[in-house]
């Protein structure tokens, strides 16, 4: 690839030496934005909708695309073939293969795990889940994104790899990276039970009392800050106490007991 549309955090455009492109028009990144997540259908009229709330004006539409256009090209000419967006007279507004996204990168890098599986699929997985730099679309405005439910679906993709990641390192030994994985997850859910279950058992792996001790009494305070969770989940209170009857520490059992 020679540009990629970060949407794994806070969204930006970066080229392929990883310096962030500058665009004066904010729509024109949005419609980098969108077009890379609709490949299937990049069309006018769909981008249109999107990103503006009322009928767009034509001469507005075409600035933006020209700027588009313009700063990717200023940044890098592409060697030979159209421009990074497509210069047609049609309804389609396609971009070049080489305009990539990290979500294309992400899943890439999934469908690579899933069909090499055993030790180098976590390697796989450790490279997809080291695009993730914060929530998706992390100070974002898009209207198009809750629309599309996109934050979730990619919130949750995010999610599961880093839980199938943590679990498959931890059944290998490597109590290191479970931690790594269940930290970038969490980084985008926090409070997630199935993460903090796997980090729960690493910390007990580990015979470290006091970590997870101090792990359990940070998963119970956000439970209480939440008003929409009035407590812990009966799962995670089952999995700790087995856990401390475990690694037979009875002051954590009364900390986790107080904390509840």
């Amino acid at each position: 690839w020679v540009f990629c549309v970060r949407l794994l955090g806070p969204v930006d455009v970066v080229d392929v030496d990883g310096e962030v492109v500058d665009f004066a028009r904010p729509k024109a990144q949005e419609l980098l934005t969108w077009l890379v997540l609709h490949r299937g259908a990049p069309t006018r009229q769909g981008a249109r909708g999107a990103l503006w709330d009322d009928e767009v004006g034509d001469a507005t539409f075409a600035n933006v695309v020209s700027e588009a256009r313009r700063v990717l090209h200023r940044r890098r000419p592409p060697d030979d073939g159209p421009d990074w967006v497509a210069r047609c007279h049609g309804e389609l507004l396609p971009l070049r293969a080489e305009v990539t996204s990290d979500v294309e990168l992400f899943r890439a890098a999934l469908g690579r795990a899933d069909a090499l599986g055993g030790p180098l699929a976590m390697s796989w997985r450790r490279r997809a889940l080291s695009l993730v730099r914060g929530v998706p679309f992390a100070g974002s405005t898009y209207r198009w994104v809750d629309t599309e439910a996109l934050g979730s679906t990619l919130t949750m993709m995010v999610v599961a790899t880093a839980v199938e990641l943590a679990e498959q390192a931890l059944e290998a030994g490597d109590v290191a990276s479970a931690f790594w994985a269940t930290e970038v997850g969490l980084g985008v859910l926090p409070g997630q039970e199935e993460l903090v279950g796997v980090r729960l058992r690493a910390h007990a792996a580990s015979a470290d009392r006091a970590a997870m001790r101090h792990e359990w009494g940070a998963y119970c305070r956000m439970v209480a800050a939440d008003p929409w969770q009035a407590r812990p989940s009966a799962d995670l209170v089952a999995l700790y106490d087995r856990l401390v009857d475990r690694v037979g520490h009875v002051a954590g059992r009364t900390g986790r007991s107080s904390l509840r």
